[in-house]
């Protein structure tokens, strides 16, 4: 994923760098700043929602799927150092997605500064903040301030699940894959998932509404249950 990302970071220079190399600049901090950074890093992907949208064509109806999601990347690096990284890469990298016209804004959220990159087109945003060691990037707002409020507190994490910490110790017995997924994610599951088989399926975009609006009335006690 580094690998891929460099590039577009204006980082390819120090790929040579990120071979076998890269344990040893993680353990010894010795090298570049940036590439040390990314060899210590820990990355996840937090997936908050999807959008989709549907209509027709000539070729027939269709239905578009956005995910909004946020990399998180935990640097093990000075507040300093991750604020810094993000102010000189951000706009670089939301030009070379956007191109030169990109609109560029900045905000803050609890504390929490987020630089807001838009391009040409509604819906095209990239958001990127830090809070402590770790580095967020999003494509959506609203992902990334319910990531920030996790991280301090604001909001409920999953650890604070009570069905989750109920169940992991009867079902997760040294296994060696455990998944959990919530109510309100069965909800969107239960939403997604004849959408797109909607998309694939029906004759018109009348047809793609009408099983989108039939899965939102799904009952709360059938989602429960799931």
């Amino acid at each position: 994923a580094w690998r891929e990302l460099a590039p577009v970071l204006g980082l390819s220079s120090q790929l040579r760098q990120m071979g076998l190399g890269a344990d040893l600049m993680g353990r010894t901090g010795l090298g570049p700043a940036e590439a040390v950074i990314a060899a210590r890093a820990q990355y996840a992907i937090a997936l908050t929602g999807v959008e989709a949208s549907s209509g027709a064509t000539d070729e027939g109806p269709y239905i578009n799927l956005k995910p909004r999601f946020v990399l998180i990347a935990e640097t093990h690096a000075e507040p300093e150092a991750v604020s810094n990284l993000l102010k000189g890469r951000s706009a670089l990298l939301a030009r070379r997605v956007y191109g030169e016209s990109v609109i560029e804004d900045s905000r803050d959220y609890y504390g929490s500064q987020l630089m807001v990159f838009r391009g040409a087109g509604e819906g095209r945003e990239l958001v990127t903040s830090s809070i402590g060691s770790v580095a967020l990037i999003s494509n959506n707002s609203e992902a990334i301030e319910s990531c920030l409020d996790a991280l301090t507190g604001r909001s409920p994490t999953l650890a604070a699940d009570e069905t989750l910490n109920q169940r992991r110790s009867s079902v997760d017995r040294n296994a060696s894959v455990f998944a959990f997924i919530t109510e309100s994610g069965v909800r969107k599951l239960a939403e997604l998932g004849p959408a797109i088989l909607a998309s694939r399926n029906a004759d018109s975009a009348e047809q793609i509404n009408s099983i989108a609006d039939l899965i939102q009335n799904v009952s709360k006690e059938t989602v429960t249950a799931l």
